[in-house]
């Protein structure tokens, strides 16, 4: 791959209800190369927020 070619950057941060980071990652991934599906759903996920919790 030659330097400057795009890539796809994804940063990310999981935490603790009281704002601490518990992981974190730096990714990149070349065009072409990777497929991303995202679903997210409160109830699919019902740990992630509750009625109440502040966003």
């Amino acid at each position: 791959m030659r330097r400057g070619s795009p890539l796809l950057r994804q940063r990310h941060v999981s935490a603790t209800r009281t704002g601490r980071p518990i992981e974190w990652s730096d990714d990149r991934y070349r065009a072409g190369s990777v497929t991303f599906s995202v679903n997210n759903s409160a109830v699919a996920t019902p740990l992630e927020r509750r009625a109440g919790d502040q966003a």
